[in-house]
């Protein structure tokens, strides 16, 4: 569940009381200084906002066809089609199809190298339907299978923006029936795929993986007479080592399974032992799985598409306050939080110190004043830059709190947070005078003063001006503690019934699609995880819905085992009529960091409304990434925790008052919203 947490939430104003000047530690907490608390965890890699995409490399040569006659690999309840119909309303799921023999192509034909989504029916069956058609080319080469993967992939990389790229997980599954190229040396193989990988995480993709399929490819004749004689259908006379049991009438699996469980090999069992041997190798080397099917009706393609496989680690956890900036003489309050203190506003430049955008043309003051252009001129935007006036606010696809003309103009991406993946994200580094563009910075001291550009970001300190006399008196002071990893079960919100939201989950549910149905008629949710969606199917338990507040929507076994979910139920939007969604239900191991950032200064704004007089926005950006790619751009959550500072004397802390009116104020990892 995500709230959008960018929006500021207003406070009715408090009284002043004793509880504002308690004691922690060895530092008193006064009314306009604030510390936020709290538990944060890493983000979930499995929902909605990380794109999931699965290149199916299809072995489509004589030896496929002849190890699966009937094409079990597509149409059996675990094949290729049951994987895409499962994760058909899993809009962040896509497909890709590629069938190799000696050479290899993307598929269908008419789109090529193009990822589909689940809901593009027509386009996935017609791709299926030419990986169906017999083959006219009895050999197999691998490493036109790879090299066509690296192009689609790229292909796909070259269409999305940089930051769709950084949340995507590529996941690469070779499904074959024989063995590798028979002239090359497996490390040459196993070195292709690694350049794939590194290829893929070069791009700043999330994760990659390179999955491998091997079905068991079999004598090249069958003896129906040998399978009947066996009776291999009886489990009680089916050597233990089969797995295909009670498949009456299917001689040809009966007979693979004889020749994988005779006790003395043959020369296919041979042969599928070494191909086991080189795809082992290869799937190590893409951070794969390797699975073997001793006949076509035992086939099942697993891949983590509702598990998050990816830990994030922290780079940063930092509060900036928009409203105040420290300088040598103090603390400045910037009412409009523009980056520019009102004082120079007024008495400098001329623009207005309670307007973000005084000319009204997308860009803020303080960007204007800082590119060398005129915050007073409204025509001197760029022309790619469209008019506020004709499309309302500029849109922020990254929400990093700059719009993408501000990004164009100070050279940013638009669609990452973090250009240069030094940990702070594009906002932070605008406003605070370091370079968003440079990664290498924040180890500089631009000013000198013996602390790291760095470090002066975390302390809400100008790296940019030696403000050592008041540093000891304003700096933040973080303090993040490494919990370790925890695992926990989310499910998304649905727009069409955001009534529901999810607070918590028992530790057996599954992972996958859930269904989740609102009956008016009856006044009841109910709820069941994928556990509906095979065998033995439990089902939902309906739970009248009496008000607003909190309630626990049960599914049960036919055992009698049962699962749960608390939500939260707003009744007031409860639709007038039945409403039955399918949200992703994600269980993941996140890294998980006690919080505390303290002595956060607050100023009393201005405003043209008087209800906003005294907000002070501080925003908390939480920065992360793969812990072996600390590196790269990675991924950036924000959340805004409005605080109202309002005194009747502004040089008297006595007549000042906040509120929240706490010493300090709870921050949870719900709060956070994915920049993107």
């Amino acid at each position: 569940m995500k709230r959008s947490a960018l929006l500021p939430l207003l406070f009715a104003l408090g009284c002043t009381g004793s509880d504002l000047y308690v004691q922690n530690g060895n530092n008193p907490l006064i009314p306009d200084r604030i510390a936020l608390t709290g538990e944060v965890c890493s983000e979930n890699t499995s929902g909605s906002q990380f794109p999931v995409k699965v290149l199916f490399v299809v072995d489509t040569s004589a030896e496929m066809r002849q190890a699966d006659p009937d094409q079990r690999l597509i149409d059996a309840p675990g094949g290729i089609d049951a994987l895409v119909q499962a994760n058909r309303n899993q809009l962040h799921v896509s497909f890709g199809f590629v069938g190799f023999n000696s050479t290899a192509r993307a598929l269908p034909d008419t789109v090529g190298q193009q990822f589909l989504r689940p809901q593009d029916q027509d386009l996935i069956a017609l791709a299926e339907a030419q990986l169906r058609v017999a083959p006219s080319d009895p050999r197999r080469d691998l490493t036109t299978a790879i090299t066509t993967a690296e192009s689609f992939i790229s292909a796909d990389v070259s269409r999305s923006p940089p930051g769709d790229v950084l949340r995507t997980r590529y996941v690469v599954f070779l499904l074959v029936a024989g063995p590798a190229n028979p002239d090359l040396e497996t490390p040459e193989i196993a070195a292709q795929v690694a350049n794939l990988r590194d290829l893929v995480y070069d791009y700043g993709a999330l994760e990659f993986q390179f999955n491998i399929g091997l079905l068991y490819f079999g004598p090249s004749t069958i003896d129906q007479g040998v399978a009947q004689s066996y009776n291999c259908y009886l489990p009680q006379t089916t050597p233990p080592a089969c797995d295909c049991l009670n498949l009456a009438g299917d001689l040809y699996c009966a007979t693979e399974c004889l020749l994988a469980a005779a006790p003395t090999p043959t020369y296919y069992d041979d042969q599928f032992a070494e191909a086991v041997s080189v795809y082992q190798n290869i799937k190590t080397v893409g951070n794969g799985t390797l699975r073997t099917y001793n006949c076509p009706n035992l086939i099942d393609i697993k891949l983590p598409i509702a598990s998050g496989s990816v830990n994030l680690v922290r780079k940063d956890i930092l509060a900036f306050n928009r409203n105040v900036r420290i300088s040598p003489a103090g603390p400045e309050l910037d009412s409009d939080g523009d980056g520019l203190p009102d004082t120079q506003e007024v008495g400098i430049i001329g623009t207005d110190p309670f307007l973000v955008d005084t000319d009204g043309d997308g860009l803020g003051d303080g960007i204007e004043s800082r590119s060398n252009k005129n915050p007073l001129d409204p025509l001197d935007r760029p022309s790619s830059c469209p008019n506020p006036a004709d499309v309302g606010e500029l849109p922020d696809s990254d929400l990093d709190i700059l719009n993408d003309c501000e990004e164009g103009i100070i050279e940013t991406s638009a669609s990452k947070p973090d250009t240069d993946g030094d940990g702070l994200t594009d906002f932070v580094e605008f406003m605070s005078g370091t370079l968003p563009t440079n990664p290498n910075d924040r180890l500089l001291d631009f000013d000198s003063d013996g602390v790291l550009n760095g470090d002066e970001v975390l302390a809400h300190t100008d790296p940019r001006i030696n403000e050592s006399a008041v540093r000891g008196v304003e700096s933040y002071r973080t303090g993040i503690d490494t919990i370790g990893l925890r695992t926990i079960a989310s499910m998304e919100d649905s727009p069409e019934l955001r009534a529901v939201q999810f607070v918590q989950g028992s530790s057996n549910i599954a992972a996958g699609q859930a269904d989740l149905t609102w009956d008016p008629a009856a006044g009841t949710l109910a709820w069941v995880d994928a556990h509906s969606r095979f065998p033995p199917f439990w089902s939902a338990v309906p739970v009248a819905i009496n008000g607003s507040g909190t309630y626990r929507l049960t599914a049960r076994a036919p055992n009698g085992e049962t699962a749960y979910i608390d939500v939260r139920v707003d009744a007031d939007l409860l639709p007038d009529a039945t409403v039955r969604v399918f949200p992703l239900i994600s269980i993941a191991d996140r890294n998980c960091y006690n919080v505390r950032i303290s002595n956060i200064k607050l100023m009393q704004t201005g405003s043209y409304d008087p209800n906003l007089v005294g907000v002070n926005n501080i925003y908390v950006f939480f920065t992360q990434a793969p812990a072996d790619r600390l590196t790269q751009p990675g991924i950036a959550q924000v959340t805004n925790i409005p605080v109202v500072f309002r005194c009747s004397n502004t040089r008297d802390l006595s007549s000042c008052a906040r509120n929240p009116a706490e010493a300090s104020v709870v921050i949870t990892s719900e709060q956070f919203v994915t920049a993107r």
